[in-house]
């Protein structure tokens, strides 16, 4: 059985094939602090050469001295610290973003713990309920078992007293026509005697 955290890393692995916005966020982000790292090396090195003061762009544009190399240079920092406002702009976005993608992540993962842990409980109810189950089925095949074996015996026992019936009744027959042979018997005994004493 696969753990939650092989769960969640197949989910998130499935979230990104079908929308890839998470890795572009993170390539994004990546760019942009390279370019902010280049903007600001850049920044310094300008900034660390005599005679460099800050200007704003607009000053720039109006400085009638932007033929000489050195004004160009002021006009392109202006622009590339535009550029680097935008960029940071852009990157506290995607860092944002970023965070909402892994508070939500986090939130799926708290789910994905909770979910487990209650699938986990209801397999071991599953499981309990199917051994409670195979236990009655064992009992109720018991007593079926039993039942058979008590009819059976009830038969032999019928069976047996049936036989029983029979043979005292064939005693019984068989005593009552000896009782009338004695009988009949001492009658014919007593039969001449009573002859020779009538008159």
């Amino acid at each position: 059985m696969p753990s939650w955290r092989d769960e969640y890393l197949a989910s998130i692995e499935a979230a990104d094939a079908t929308d890839p916005a998470s890795s572009l966020l993170i390539a994004a982000c990546s760019t942009l602090q390279d370019q902010v790292v280049a903007l600001q090396a850049e920044n310094a090195l300008l900034r660390s050469a005599p005679g460099t003061a800050t200007v704003t762009g607009r000053e720039l544009c109006n400085d009638a001295s932007l033929e000489t190399p050195d004004a160009q240079l002021r006009v392109d920092l202006a622009e590339a610290l535009r550029s680097q406002g935008k960029f940071q702009s852009r990157l506290k976005a995607a860092e944002e973003e970023l965070e909402t993608l892994r508070a939500k992540t986090r939130n799926d993962a708290k789910t994905i713990r909770t979910l487990t842990v209650e699938r986990n409980t209801l397999a071991t109810k599953v499981r309990d309920r199917d051994e409670e189950l195979r236990g009655k089925s064992k009992l109720v095949e018991n007593v079926h078992d039993e039942l058979i074996a008590l009819n059976l015996q009830l038969n032999i026992a019928e069976q047996q007293r049936d036989k029983i019936k029979k043979e005292n009744k064939d005693l019984v027959e068989r005593w009552m026509r000896r009782m009338g042979q004695e009988a009949e018997a001492m009658n014919l005994a007593n039969e001449p005697r009573v002859s020779k004493r009538s008159p």
